[in-house]
């Protein structure tokens, strides 16, 4: 589950703690508000707000969603859906598969950076390098959830200090003279 916008992980945040454990995808979501824009559209006459108002009153402590009471979820075609027919089609779902790709990918990241770490230390053993399997094995691996911001600001500190030290010793000025 990918979720990217802060207002909707706030909503999900507050419906779990208030006991939820469903979590709608982005089709159903999508076919669920398309529905409601064409039962909206389908009562909106004065006929039709009474029999929507007699449906509500019939069903009104049974805690069904209007979507069910009005039948509508057996009377709407997909193709009646024009949103969700586009979202359905099949260069649409791989467009989605590769963005769903690409967020698995971002998510293993972590993996991708302990093993650069890890190689730096084998690449040019010494005291310098030791802070990495240190920082890996001794802090980040053994850490329940991922390391936090501070832990990655302080190893992003070290590696750039690290090369500007590199650096600087790697110029002429610093050669001896021979």
């Amino acid at each position: 589950m990918f979720k990217n916008q802060r207002a909707e992980l706030e909503l999900l945040k507050q419906q779990h703690a208030a006991g939820h454990v469903d979590i709608p995808t982005e089709l159903e979501t999508l076919m669920k508000v398309e529905a409601q824009e064409l039962i909206n559209q389908y009562y909106d006459h004065s006929q039709g707000l009474e029999e929507l108002t007699i449906l509500l009153a019939k069903n009104k402590n049974k805690g069904e969603d209007i979507l069910t009471m009005t039948a509508f979820d057996k009377r709407i075609k997909l193709t009646q859906m024009k949103n969700t027919w586009e979202f359905t089609r099949p260069f649409s779902m791989f467009i989605r598969y590769i963005e769903t790709i690409f967020h698995i990918l971002i998510s293993q990241s972590q993996n991708l950076v302990y093993f650069g770490m890890i190689l730096s230390m084998y690449e040019n053993a010494g005291l310098v390098s030791i802070f990495y399997p240190i920082c890996v094995f001794g802090f980040a691996i053994l850490e329940e959830k991922r390391p936090k911001k501070s832990f990655w600001i302080m190893v992003r500190k070290y590696t750039v200090s690290l090369l500007i030290f590199k650096f600087i010793f790697n110029l002429q000025f610093f050669d001896p003279v021979l």
